[in-house]
Order: C-alpha cells, then sequence, then structure tokens
C-alpha cells in the first residue's frame, strides 16, 4: 500500500519481503509442534515481518524527506499503530500490576489494542485519501475551465477564419 502511495512501481525488496513472511501465512500455529522445519520457517517469517516495519519506516521517512503529499499524515498513522502495541503489551501489564485498579484497562486494551491501531492508521489514510481526493477534483476543475476557454477561443478563430473565407470567396 504504501509503495502504490509513494512509489510509480515495486522495488525488488518488496519481492524479497513477501517471499520471506509468506512462510507465516502457510502455517498453522497448532502445526509446528516439534517440526525443526516449521520452526526455521517461522523464525524466517519473523524475521521478514521485522523487515517488513523496518521498510515501512524507511519507506514513510524517504516520503517525508521528498515532501511527498501524505507522508506525515500516513507515518503519524503508522506510529500511532506501533504506539498501540507497544502500550498494550509493555506499559498497561506493567501499571496494572503496580495498581489492580488498572488492571481491566489494561486487559481491555490488550484485547483491543490491535483494533485500536488499525483503526488510527486507517483514519490517517483516509484523511490522507479525502485530501487527495479534493486536491484531484480541484485540478479537474480548473483543467476543465482551461479547455472550456481554449475551445471557446479555438470556436472563435474558426469562425472568423469562415468569415474571412467567404469574404474572399464573393471577392
Amino acid at each position: 500500500l504504501l509503495y502504490a502511495l509513494f512509489y510509480a512501481h515495486l522495488p525488488r525488496r518488496f519481492w524479497f519481503l513477501a517471499a520471506a513472511v509468506l512462510p507465516a501465512l502457510l502455517i498453522r500455529e497448532e502445526n509446528v509442534g516439534q517440526s525443526v522445519t516449521l520452526r526455521v520457517l517461522l523464525a524466517v517469517a519473523g524475521v521478514g515481518f521485522l523487515g517488513c516495519g523496518l521498510e515501512i519506516l524507511r519507506v514513510c521517512r524517504v516520503a517525508i524527506r521528498r515532501k511527498q503529499p501524505g507522508a506525515w499524515s500516513i507515518a503519524l498513522g503508522f506510529a500511532s499503530f506501533i504506539v498501540c502495541q507497544v502500550l498494550a503489551q509493555k506499559l498497561l501489564p506493567a501499571l496494572a500490576q503496580r495498581s489492580p485498579a488498572l488492571a481491566p484497562l489494561g486487559q481491555w486494551f490488550r484485547d483491543y489494542s490491535i483494533y485500536l491501531g488499525a483503526a488510527l492508521f486507517v483514519g490517517c489514510m483516509s484523511v490522507h485519501l479525502a485530501r487527495e481526493f479534493a486536491r484531484t477534483n480541484r485540478a479537474l476543475r480548473q483543467r476543465t475551465e482551461e479547455l472550456t476557454r481554449s475551445n471557446q477561443a479555438i470556436e472563435a478563430a474558426k469562425a472568423e477564419i469562415e468569415t474571412k473565407n467567404r469574404g474572399l470567396a464573393e471577392a
């Protein structure tokens, strides 16, 4: 998705990352058991997922440096997704141990943090896409007005030429 927003075509590293993550999509957790091969494939997939996260950070950083439209909103959405995960996995469980009153909040947040992070990311992406849609709509309206003026000028020139041709034909 990020490549589609910020790149004209898919870079080669995409295919390497896709190949590394593919085993995680094909292997079920209950089948792993004692199989060394499946454990190795899951380890490769884990490295692939880590590589995907780092690649997302790199793509966002490059897009921000190039001042591409929407780079900040996409980076903010991805950062909010990561923050939700870190809070759910690390911070809130530690706080719940210190204060039992926070335990239900921590459990709720741990259960729903993936959805909250995804919703924040999708929200940021929606803001970016809405702005792009509005920008494209304005550009199309402007080009339509320019084409209308150009067509009117052509029609006026055409009428003038026809008038001159009639005048020459009569003479």
